[in-house]
This record gives structure tokens, C-alpha cells and sequence, in this order.
């Protein structure tokens, strides 16, 4: 296939051009880094919709089989970022609002616009979901989150396994059988490959959403 033979320097001219492109992004100081075609995304960006859709357009250039994103946003000299209680306030009221999550044992600090979460919750994909929150409030510049996943069940390693495996199976694109498993403790490591990013990304959401998950390590590429 062509993707295969694709070169690191060939993938990293079309990130920087797809970058470049795209209006939503101001990449003007995004370095790109490719190895083995694995994309490494390093400098600062205004934003957190430029942290987002630089990411999202490097996963999308063919030949590319993982992206590290390590972004950080910056705000532009003369930005009117809102002060640090503002922002907590926002974000308290926000997943207070979010439905079928319980924002009572989740505790929000901020210091200069970077937003510490705390406490827990009692499935995985709560635990995403208050840092893609926190991360759409206007003035945050990034979000430590540090909430650990307490299921009010405790399910056993293999039941986790055997249910991300259904759920991966049930996925025609997904290509399961070549998805490896490995779950100690509700922590769950996914290596292997998959064939498209439309795959990685139905794996990651499986393993977010299943319950008893309480971490989740990602390994998989795209081949």
C-alpha cells in the first residue's frame, strides 16, 4: 500500500502544509517531528481549538500511525484572560450541569489559567468528559487532571477484558483480532495496530465507556 512506503519527511511536509491550510489553526510557532511515522506536535498555540484541530489534522495525513501532541497554549500579548475565580466558577457550574455526572466529589483549582482537577469519579468516561469541559471554558490554558475512577462495583480484570473485546468485535472496522488487552487492577493497556483512525479512535472510546475501567494506557498504532 502506499501509506507503508510513505517517508517521515514526506508525512511531515503534509502535516506542516495541512497545518499551514487550516484556518482554525495558528501554527506559526508548531514544530513537527516525525519518527517511524509516529507525529510529534512541540511549540504553542493561542488556543485550545488550535491545540485540538492541529492534532486532529495530523492524525489525518496518510502514513501516520500515532500523534503526540505536546502543544501548549499560549495566549496572544494584549489577551484579557479572566481571572483565575472566574474561570473556577465557570467550570463548577458547567459539571454541575453535566447530565449523569455527580460534580460533588470533583474539586477545581486554578492558577494562572491552569486548571487542576481533583477528587473522583466513578466511571472513566466522567473523568474525560470534566477535562474536555473544563478545557472549553474561555482563559484555561491547559488541565491537570488528577481524578481517579472509583466504580461503585468492583469488576474483575477478565470481565473488563472480555468486555472491551465484545465491544471491539461488534466493530466491523476495528480489526479486533489484532488488538491485545491487558487489564490488571481496572487499568487497561490496548497495543497492537489498527487500520484506519477511525478504529483507533472506536477502541479508545470502547475502553473509555466500559465499566470498572480505571485508567486507560493506549498504545495502539495505525498500520
Amino acid at each position: 500500500m502506499a501509506v507503508a512506503t510513505r517517508t517521515d519527511e514526506e508525512i511531515k511536509q503534509d502535516v506542516a502544509d495541512e497545518l499551514y491550510w487550516d484556518d482554525s489553526v495558528d501554527a506559526s510557532d508548531v514544530v513537527v517531528e516525525v519518527a517511524r511515522g509516529e507525529v510529534t506536535l512541540t511549540g504553542t498555540v493561542p488556543d485550545y481549538t488550535s491545540y485540538m484541530s492541529a492534532e486532529d489534522d495530523a492524525w489525518t495525513m496518510p502514513g501516520v500511525r500515532f500523534v503526540r501532541n505536546d502543544l501548549i497554549v499560549k495566549f496572544p500579548a494584549g489577551f484579557a484572560a479572566p481571572a483565575d475565580a472566574h474561570i473556577k466558577a465557570n467550570i463548577e457550574n458547567l459539571l454541575r450541569w453535566q447530565p449523569g455526572i455527580d460534580s460533588t466529589d470533583i474539586r477545581v483549582s486554578v492558577e494562572r489559567g491552569w486548571v487542576t482537577l481533583d477528587g473522583s469519579v466513578d466511571a472513566y468516561w466522567k473523568k474525560v468528559r470534566a477535562e474536555d469541559v473544563s478545557l472549553g471554558i474561555t482563559g484555561v490554558a491547559g488541565v491537570g487532571n488528577n481524578l481517579t475512577v472509583t466504580p461503585t462495583k468492583d469488576i474483575e480484570d477478565m470481565a473488563i477484558s472480555q468486555d472491551i473485546r465484545d465491544a471491539l468485535l461488534r466493530q466491523g472496522n476495528v480489526a479486533a483480532d489484532l488488538v491485545d488487552i491487558e487489564v490488571e487492577e481496572g487499568k487497561v493497556i490496548l497495543s497492537g495496530s489498527v487500520p484506519s483512525l477511525q478504529a483507533f479512535r472506536a477502541a479508545e472510546r470502547i475502553a473509555r465507556k466500559t465499566l470498572g475501567v480505571r485508567k486507560i494506557d493506549n498504545r495502539l498504532v495505525i498500520e
